[in-house]
């Protein structure tokens, strides 16, 4: 079996892709990486600069070798585990997609598209249960109405970001908070008032405004979904002085596990995942909340075996292959 993971540099391999990468040989299997931004069509086969992945390394570690042409149906599997660039993202994407239809890819392109963000997670009504109440707008007058009509704090975020960038918690009774609603969405009226809208055009952003919920506080679990199931789970809790507990951000690294009410909310999550063509996520939960999503390279494998001492790298690749009859 052949596949190939796709990121936007071959220097330098996270947590995830030496994981990954150094499972899929211990398996038996052939594994390349690829340079997402490279990708590019002859006569409708998709292609992308590569080097074979031949022995195990350690994290950080570098390719060695020279890039070549890879077309990607020659793989059995591709593994997109980085975003394209902004200014490349459509037609990457596309050329992608082409590329979907004659290959198996862990994750569908539609799936990495439209889920991979702030804005969808409501997008069916099999687990609106778990949903915490959200808005989002590029209009700063209906944010900031929604938030001066309560006393309860909310959390305001960008829509397509990560890593806890830009994410604040606010009150209407706060001095910044309406500083803080007005850069969120862009700042439009002030832009027109110092440069007017003839010049500067649309300049509104999208926003995502979302009830803040007292469970956080207890701290949140990553639990990494390989063909719908649990494969992985750490802890994360938010240290003195903040309001984020992303690993990026400071927050606490914790082994974890999950109760039967988590569980059968993490399956059933992964079930409808399943059927958008999601075979790998992290999503974050604080029960009985959802709280995200993270379809493009999620950390959560490597967390989970330095909080636990469990490596489930190669069981979360085998429930994939078996998903696609690769065993």
């Amino acid at each position: 079996m052949k596949v190939i993971i796709l990121r936007n540099s071959l220097t330098c391999l996270d947590e995830n892709n030496i994981l990954i990468g150094n499972a899929f040989l211990e398996l038996g299997h052939e594994v390349s990486f690829g340079l997402i931004n490279s990708v590019y069509s002859q006569n409708y086969n998709v292609s992308v600069e590569g080097i074979e992945y031949k022995e195990e390394l350690e994290i950080d570690s570098n390719l060695v070798g020279d890039l070549r042409n890879m077309c990607l149906i020659d793989f059995d599997l591709v593994w997109v585990m980085n975003q394209p660039h902004p200014s490349l993202e459509k037609d990457v994407y596309q050329l992608l997609w082409l590329a979907s239809q004659k290959v198996n890819f862990v994750n569908s392109i539609e799936g990495i598209y439209f889920l991979n963000n702030k804005n969808n997670l409501g997008f069916v009504d099999e687990i609106k249960e778990y949903l915490i109440e959200s808005y989002t707008s590029n209009n700063f007058n209906f944010i900031s109405r929604l938030v001066n009509l309560t006393d309860g704090k909310w959390i305001l975020k960008p829509t397509n970001s990560g890593c806890g960038s830009d994410v604040f918690v606010i009150d209407r009774n706060e001095s910044n908070t309406r500083a803080l609603l007005q850069s969120a969405t862009g700042n439009s009226e002030m832009g027109a008032v110092i440069s007017g809208n003839s010049i500067l055009g649309i300049t509104e952003k999208y926003t995502v405004l979302q009830k803040y919920i007292k469970e956080v506080k207890k701290g949140e679990k990553r639990v990494i979904l390989c063909a719908g199931k649990v494969t992985a789970v750490h802890g994360r809790e938010i240290q003195d002085g903040e309001n984020r507990s992303n690993i990026s951000q400071g927050g606490k690294l914790t082994s974890a596990e999950l109760s039967k009410e988590e569980t059968e909310m993490c399956e059933l999550i992964g079930e409808v995942l399943l059927e958008k063509g999601i075979r790998f996520v992290g999503i974050d939960i604080s029960f009985p909340y959802l709280l995200e999503f993270n379809i493009v390279n999620p950390g959560g494998l490597y967390d989970c075996y330095l909080s636990s001492g469990e490596n489930n790298s190669k069981i979360g690749i085998s429930n994939i292959l078996s998903f696609f009859d690769l065993l």
